[in-house]
């Protein structure tokens, strides 16, 4: 094989895959390659917790034999939209330490991308959002919320009804998956200042990158 791309989890031990890069094969392991069903799932979770039970009934759910709304159609194209962003981003991060000439293994890159991603979220989640001004936080979610539930019900709608500790760790996952995509594993805490810095003095308008994992 020329590349192994698994899409289980599990798939091969680390030693394994470390063994057959240094054979030749681009090895791309379950964590990099399989992020789908915990952003799909994550943003149907969304949706439940932010539109009022009608709504969601109406607009999130197919009755037998007829056709799907068009507000479920659009939910489902901007999911598979940040599946395939969130995966572009996550190959380009590890392509560039590959092209460093580091020698690290893939295997190893996807681990520490993960430490530094999971790490980054737990700080932020406890030691920022809580203490961070109510801009910030309308900034972030307008930023990671899909666009048709911020279009449909607006930020301040989306803070009332998300609990605490959902949205907090929704802008803290978006925040820290953000950061270290563009700036790398390696960037400082100087770095992230800049990068708050950046969202903040930005335009306030709604995106559709992000998503509340």
């Amino acid at each position: 094989f020329q590349a192994v791309i698994e899409g289980a989890n599990l798939f091969l031990t680390d030693p394994a895959r470390r063994v057959l890069e240094d054979a030749g094969v681009h090895v791309l392991k379950d964590a990099s390659t399989n992020k789908g069903g915990v952003t799909s799932s994550s943003l149907e979770v969304l949706a439940a917790l932010v539109m009022p039970v009608e709504d969601h009934d109406r607009l999130m759910s197919i009755p037998d034999g007829a056709p799907a709304p068009e507000f479920y159609k659009q939910y489902v194209q901007h999911i598979q939209s940040v599946i395939a962003e969130k995966a572009s981003m996550e190959f380009k991060c590890m392509w560039n330490v590959k092209c460093g000439g580091t020698g690290v293994h893939n295997t190893d890159t996807t681990e520490q991308l993960s430490q530094k991603i999971n790490g980054l979220c737990d700080t932020i989640a406890t030691e920022i959002v809580d203490s961070a001004d109510k801009d910030l936080i309308c900034t972030v979610l307008r930023k990671c919320m899909p666009p048709l539930l911020v279009e449909h019900y607006g930020v301040e709608h989306i803070m009332e009804h998300l609990p605490n500790n959902y949205m907090h760790a929704s802008i803290a996952a978006w925040l820290s998956a953000t950061y270290v995509y563009e700036c790398g594993y390696s960037a400082t805490e100087f770095a992230f200042h800049k990068f708050l810095r950046g969202l903040q003095e930005s335009p306030k308008q709604e995106g559709p990158k992000g998503d509340a994992e």
